[in-house]
């Protein structure tokens, strides 16, 4: 999936949204990739907060507010047309991924998961896909992101989503050279 050219909506499952709210910098991500993301109702539903970073604190409550005074991030409804295949794919991956990926297909658009399974069937139905690390790497090389910040971004995402890919994803050694790389600055 090309990212970072034109504006473009992205159907967000709710591992991808947590990451980049984890990120601490969702809105310039977003903002220097040109994206809104779509949010499915199951997949807002399903994304209720984030680790803080100090531990034994309270987990952190997710608020998509800013970021959809921002235009950046919409919390759509399942249409009629998607709520039938939403049903389908219930079958096969959780309610907001099945939702993420009835409103991509159906809209011609691109989804955002993390999910291998979800991945696997997008990608059966010929949806484009898009990740955490495709969309931090985008990032990086359009906003051209210096390694100290980067490697500070990964490492919260690491820490307050409790997330870091998959050794088989195409992105793993860079994602993790870029997060072992430098002492930590604030994203």
């Amino acid at each position: 999936m090309a990212l970072g050219h034109d504006p473009t909506e992205l159907v967000a499952d709710a591992d991808v949204l947590m990451n980049l709210m984890a990120s601490g910098c969702a809105e310039e991500i977003l903002s220097t990739l040109l994206l809104t993301l779509v949010v499915p109702p199951a997949v807002a539903d399903e994304a209720i907060y984030i680790e803080v970073a100090e531990r034994g604190s309270e987990r952190q409550a997710i608020d998509l507010s800013p970021l959809g005074a921002a235009g950046l991030v919409a919390v759509t409804a399942v249409d009629a047309t998607e709520l039938d295949l939403v049903v389908d794919l219930a079958a096969l991956v959780d309610d907001g991924e099945a939702e993420a990926i009835a409103i991509a297909e159906v809209r011609q658009l691109a989804v955002a998961t993390d999910d291998r399974k979800a991945r696997r069937i997008a990608s059966e139905r010929s949806v484009a896909r898009s990740s955490t690390p495709e969309l931090l790497h985008a990032w990086q090389r359009v906003g051209q992101i210096a390694l100290p910040r980067l490697s500070a971004v990964l490492r919260s995402i690491e820490t307050r989503s409790r997330y870091r890919p998959p050794r088989d994803h195409p992105l793993f050694n860079w994602w993790s050279e870029c997060a072992d790389s430098t002492p930590e600055e604030q994203p």
